[in-house]
């Protein structure tokens, strides 16, 4: 459950946590140089237009007038806000900008409300308007609205090869916020989602999913997460 001050259906969790790591061995007294990042060609002029709603009665919804909508950029060599703007009236936006740097750079547009922040999907295209672009955003409430479980998965591995004594347990949760408000959790210690641990567990560690592992932990042989959970499904 991720954005970026909150960030943004239950991560996975585990028994035994393995982790991979890109290691570079160099032999000797050789020397790794870092290259400088590789130039755009002409330095070509980008756009990224859309529109950020509320949900309405129809399926368009309502566009969000005055909204604050942010640029970003990230890349190998920088990474941060470029520009922002306020939404017209009728909740449509429009950056034009320049790319720069590392051709691997990305761009993306970002947006909050009710102190949950919302993104557009990264992209390296010269123009994007509509579609990806757009965003939904929903008002947020800390009341005890249902959250569903729709599908919820279990993968068991084969014991440890060291120990032989342990197994890693992924468990992936699908979350279905049915209703038109994101559910935020009731102060620091609220909780927004929790699940009981199957017995024997001693470690847990978030996998991949939409909740940062900074909202999940384990209590009292259940994990448990404080982070918002908007309509619609969640992993």
């Amino acid at each position: 459950m991720n954005s970026s001050d909150t960030s943004r259906s239950c991560a996975p969790r585990t028994l035994a946590v393995s982790r991979c790591s890109l290691a570079l061995l160099l032999a000797g007294s050789a020397a790794l140089v870092a290259l400088p990042p590789k130039p755009l060609a002409a330095q070509a002029s980008r756009t990224i237009e859309g529109r950020i709603s509320l949900p309405g009665p129809t399926p368009d919804g309502v566009g969000l007038g005055g909204a604050w909508v942010i640029l970003h950029r990230v890349g190998p060599d920088t990474a941060g806000p470029l520009d922002s703007m306020r939404t017209a009236a009728n909740g449509r936006y429009r950056f034009a900008y320049r790319a720069f740097g590392d051709t691997l750079a990305v761009y993306f547009v970002s947006t909050s409300r009710g102190g949950v922040n919302y993104f557009t999907p990264p992209v390296r295209e010269a123009v994007l308007r509509g579609g990806m672009a757009d965003l939904v955003v929903y008002d947020t409430t800390s009341a005890p609205i249902p959250i569903a479980v729709r599908g919820r998965h279990l993968i068991v591995t084969v014991p440890d090869s060291s120990t032989r004594r342990t197994r890693t347990v992924v468990e992936a949760f699908e979350l279905s916020n049915d209703s038109s408000l994101t559910r935020v959790a009731r102060g620091d210690a609220g909780v927004t989602f929790d699940a009981a641990l199957p017995p024997g567990v001693t470690v847990i560690q978030s996998g991949q999913g939409d909740i940062s592992s900074d909202a999940i932990r384990a209590v009292d042989g259940r994990v448990q997460v404080n982070a918002p959970i908007s309509p619609g499904m969640r992993q």
